[in-house]
């Protein structure tokens, strides 16, 4: 597989990657962000021809049948029944929530990832690359509840009969609350700004951790 950088893109934001890192590449993002071609094959089917299931990655069987050191007693991945701890229905366990509880060091706990080096780093990468998908396939179904139409300016164009309506495409529109987006990058740098007009130019840059120690 090969990355062709778009012409007009902006170099500075989205560049080839220099380093010798562990990444993933998603294909057919466009035709359908969330879709894996990931196969589970039944043990106990005929040996010639073996019944075989097609899930998508947020799928509960996922993680432990794909990271086995991670899960040694094949507990169940992360699915939509999940809840916080209590009884409320509006206790839901989001996919990004249920990431960061085993990505967190705590007392009592037997499984320590970060001990897996870069089988870490790569289900690292994976439940990013899923949490991702996830957030984006709902933001491309549910366009009529960001009122995407004030954005791209569809309605305007169908009222100008003047317009070959074989042009106009559909574009999903990702919020300022997508991490990375372009809305997100312009928010941030608007709030900078402001920060420096109020208190001035900063002296220094800080950074935090999520780790507790």
């Amino acid at each position: 597989m090969r990355l062709v950088l778009e012409k007009g893109a902006d170099r500075r934001r989205e560049n080839l990657p220099t380093s010798d890192e562990i990444t993933v590449i998603i294909p057919d993002e466009y035709s359908d962000p969330c879709y894996r071609d990931i196969v589970l094959a039944e043990r106990d089917g005929p040996s010639d021809r073996p019944r075989c299931h097609r899930i998508s990655a947020t799928h509960a069987a996922y993680m432990p049948l794909h990271y086995v050191l991670l899960f040694p007693y094949g507990d169940y991945g992360w699915h939509y029944s999940l809840r916080l701890r209590g009884d409320r229905r509006r206790d839901h366990l989001t996919l990004r929530h249920f990431f960061r509880f085993h990505l967190h060091v705590r007392d009592g706990h037997e499984l320590v990832p970060f001990a897996y080096c870069r089988l870490f780093q790569q289900y690292i990468v994976d439940t990013w690359a899923i949490c991702d998908q996830h957030q984006l396939d709902w933001l491309r179904h549910h366009q009529a509840n960001l009122r995407a139409e004030l954005y791209n300016g569809v309605a305007d164009a169908l009222s100008r009969t003047d317009v070959d309506l074989a042009s106009l495409g559909r574009r999903v529109v990702l919020p300022s609350s997508h991490l990375g987006s372009a809305r997100f990058i312009g928010q941030c740098f608007q709030d900078s700004m402001a920060i420096i007009r109020q208190y001035g130019r900063p002296s220094l840059f800080i950074t935090f951790t999520a780790n507790p120690k």
